[in-house]
C-alpha cells in the first residue's frame, strides 16, 4: 500500500507528498474549487515550483482521491519537476497538520 501526505494551506490549496519521502517540497499542488454546498466541483493538480507562478497545471480531477491517484500513477513525471528551493517558513512545520491518503 502506498500512502501520500496531504496538508492543506487554506480551504482551497493543498500539498501533496509520498509520506516516506525526505524532501519536504511538495510532489504537487492542489487547488480545489467547490459547487454548491460543501461538494467539490473540481480539482487542479500542479507541478511543484517555488513560486506559484512556477506551477505547471498537469489535469483536472473531480475530486481529492482522483487527484491524489493521477499523481500517483505520474510519480515519475512530477519528481523532476520539484523544486530545490525549501517552503516558506511561514508555514512552520510544512507537514505537522497532514492526514494520509491510502492508495491500495
Amino acid at each position: 500500500m502506498t500512502s501520500y501526505q496531504l496538508a492543506w494551506d487554506d480551504t482551497r490549496t493543498g500539498r501533496l507528498r509520498p509520506d516516506d519521502d525526505e524532501s519536504l517540497r511538495p510532489l504537487a499542488w492542489l487547488r480545489v474549487t467547490w459547487g454548491a454546498g460543501h461538494e467539490v466541483d473540481r480539482v487542479d493538480i500542479y507541478g511543484d515550483g517555488a513560486r506559484v507562478v512556477d506551477r505547471v497545471w498537469m489535469a483536472e480531477k473531480k475530486s481529492v482521491r482522483a487527484a491524489v491517484e493521477f499523481c500517483h500513477a505520474r510519480m515519475l513525471d512530477l519528481r523532476p519537476r520539484q523544486s530545490a528551493v525549501p517552503l516558506l517558513t511561514e508555514l512552520g512545520e510544512p507537514w505537522e497538520h497532514h492526514s494520509i491518503v491510502e492508495l491500495a
